[in-house]
């Protein structure tokens, strides 16, 4: 018997991907000789209402099993282990392909008109789906209630991107989930940190271009409104043609820095990259100020330029921008073509050519200032 950290994994199929389909899985399978870091996964089930029990099996992680582990959960739990020197048990439970609301109880979703949209494609429709409302909180989460946890970690929102309206709903129904869970375990407001996602498709230049992933991205920076919540800013990770990026080493170490500085005081940790915090407008110049900075530099190469801001003037046309990082740690943001102007944005697209980071290495959040 071990005692230590224990922590929920859920989400989609980039929270069940595997280490053994990472990047460099062959070398992170040799070195995983970590018998203080456990993970349960549930067995995947869809039910109409609530259970009290799972299927499922603890893993002690060796280089015998460490393959079929989540790769996010299992570089988490390696990055508090490794920092804390403690056990860390991850009670994994996810589904690829999934929807917030198929992980978020029927109580607080059923009269909620917000969601009408939501439960209309089921209507007349009696089965279980891994996709219906609750059906997934039903069979792979009330059974996990109250099972004592320190906090969840959670890398969802591909399934819930598909539109521009529905990645804005996401703003709302990530909040749901995350009060529903914590009011349901009894263990007030636990730490629960997410996966901002990360960049993908095709990169488009055109800085008018619509895109529902950089919504959701918003959507979920938004939610960081809520108490004693995190979120791994992972748009310098992704891969334009895999929906599914390798690189989950970063995206765990991120949520796990996260913790580390913000839930476990541990204040020689980097918590996350600049995260925009107000902007003023003087003639042309628009200047950002950001939390997190630790001075601020473009990646790779501190002598590049910064790419990824846009500038637009009343008539809300965007335009590529200037960026320049002042000596007071602030970004002066211009453009010839627009005179006047009076919003801006940064690394707004589905995979936008963005390089701001902080001296830890770790990217700046995207954001908009206008609500167009």
């Amino acid at each position: 018997m071990l005692v230590g950290e224990v922590w929920v994994a859920s989400g989609q199929s980039n929270m069940a991907m595997t280490v053994g389909r990472c990047r460099d899985a062959e070398q992170e399978k040799a070195a995983a000789k970590f018998p203080a870091i456990r993970m349960f996964t549930a067995q995947r089930r869809a039910f109409l209402k609530p259970q009290t029990d799972c299927a499922g099996a603890w893993a002690v992680c060796s280089p015998q099993t460490v393959t079929g582990f989540s790769g996010t959960a299992y570089f988490f739990a390696r990055g508090l282990h490794m920092k804390l020197k403690v056990p860390v048990g991850i009670v994994h439970s996810s589904w690829g392909g999934t929807a917030v609301e198929a992980w978020t109880s029927l109580d607080v979703q059923a009269a909620d008109k917000k969601l009408a949209p939501v439960f209309a494609p089921w209507k007349g429709n009696p089965k279980a789906d891994r996709n219906k409302p609750a059906n997934l909180f039903n069979g792979m989460i009330a059974p996990l209630i109250p099972y004592g946890i320190r906090g969840a970690i959670w890398y969802q929102g591909e399934r819930n991107a598909r539109t521009v309206a529905s990645a804005n709903l996401y703003a709302h129904q990530l909040p749901l989930m995350i009060n529903d869970w914590r009011r349901r375990w009894g263990q007030g407001d636990f730490p629960f940190l997410w996966v901002q996602l990360p960049n993908f498709k095709v990169r488009n230049d055109d800085p008018n271009a619509v895109s529902a992933w950089a919504h959701m991205r918003e959507s979920m920076a938004r939610t960081l409104s809520l108490p004693n919540t995190g979120m791994a800013t992972t748009i310098d990770i992704g891969e334009a043609r895999d929906i599914h990026p390798k690189n989950k080493q970063a995206a765990g170490a991120r949520l796990a820095n996260w913790a580390l500085a913000e839930f476990y005081g541990k204040a020689d940790v980097t918590a996350t990259g600049p995260m925009y915090s107000s902007h003023t407008i003087k003639g042309k110049i628009v200047t950002v100020q950001f939390t997190h900075t630790k001075e601020l530099q473009p990646s790779q190469n501190e002598r590049d330029d910064i790419h990824g801001f846009a500038l637009a003037g009343a008539d809300m046309k965007w335009y590529w921008a200037l960026a320049t990082i002042a000596e007071d740690g602030q970004v002066r943001v211009t453009c010839a073509k627009v005179k006047k102007p009076v919003a801006v944005r940064y690394g707004w697209g589905d995979n936008p050519n963005c390089n701001l980071v902080n001296k830890a290495g770790l990217p700046a959040t995207p954001f908009r200032t206008d609500k167009w």
